[in-house]
């Protein structure tokens, strides 16, 4: 870090990281939690022999999920007594349900997830849901200033205006993983970027990728795919843990400007 020490893997003032350190070794991937880095195996190993865990997230995403699930099953009994029309229009109406129920979670996981599968027509086969899962993209909303400013004194250690002088009260941008400020950083002058990741983002996301492996593993099998779902989701996780890095992101970014930064 250049010139200021205390960031974490939660607040990421963009512009101030440098690229002087090593990726994270297989080695270093150990059983502490939360993990720094995905390892499907390592996840299963531990929630396997935590079913309390697992089963108080379940309780919190699961309901209407399964409530949705429901719905598309008695729907799927019901259209030969329907119109085309009137069928058309509830797969419509249950796809929009599909997306606002991943963004009531709150799980980056599951959103993330969702934006996946928009990619993945070979798997969904089903163009509305296309549609609305790809709404994912930019339509997750922002969470308070208040938590982020939360956020922002418990990883720096001292309050938010201690340190930045905000141009924008409000995000001026948000995502499924966090949202980014405009501010003057005091010290030096320089505006930034400063990056808030989402609250419970990186604690949840190793439950929530042994959830979604498990769904995998039996949807294939309920479905008779070919495709090898686990490891679709296990690629999904890697690319998951690596933007949910913020340090890592920005030392990725400092060793791009690196090398392209003097490009016109």
């Amino acid at each position: 870090v250049t010139g200021y020490k205390p960031i974490s893997n939660r607040v990421h003032p963009i512009k101030y990281l440098s690229a002087n350190s090593k990726p994270i070794s297989d080695a270093e991937i150990s059983t502490d939690w939360p993990l720094k880095r995905y390892n499907g195996t390592l996840i299963d190993e531990y929630y396997k022999h935590r079913p309390w865990d697992v089963a108080e997230r379940l309780i919190k995403i699961g309901p209407p999920m399964i409530g949705w699930y429901v719905q598309t099953q008695i729907d799927n009994r019901t259209k030969s007594l329907l119109s085309n029309a009137t069928v058309e229009a509830t797969n419509r109406k249950r796809a929009r349900q599909l997306r606002e129920i991943l963004v009531d979670s709150e799980s980056v996981t599951f959103i993330k997830s969702g934006q996946a599968l928009s990619l993945r027509e070979d798997i969904l086969k089903n163009l509305d849901y296309v549609k609305e899962l790809s709404k994912l993209q930019d339509e997750v909303g922002t969470f308070p200033n208040k938590i982020a400013l939360d956020i922002i004194r418990e990883d720096l250690g001292r309050d938010a205006d201690e340190i930045f002088q905000f141009l924008s009260p409000d995000p001026i941008a948000s995502a499924s993983i966090g949202q980014v400020y405009k501010a003057i950083e005091k010290r030096t002058g320089r505006v930034v970027a400063l990056k808030v990741q989402r609250p419970g983002a990186f604690s949840s996301a190793a439950v929530d990728m042994y959830i979604l492996r498990k769904f995998a593993s039996w949807f294939k099998s309920y479905k008779k795919l070919r495709s090898d779902l686990v490891g679709i989701a296990d690629t999904f996780g890697t690319q998951l843990f690596g933007e949910l890095d913020y340090v890592q992101e920005g030392k990725n970014a400092a060793y791009f400007k690196e090398l392209y930064g003097n490009i016109n």
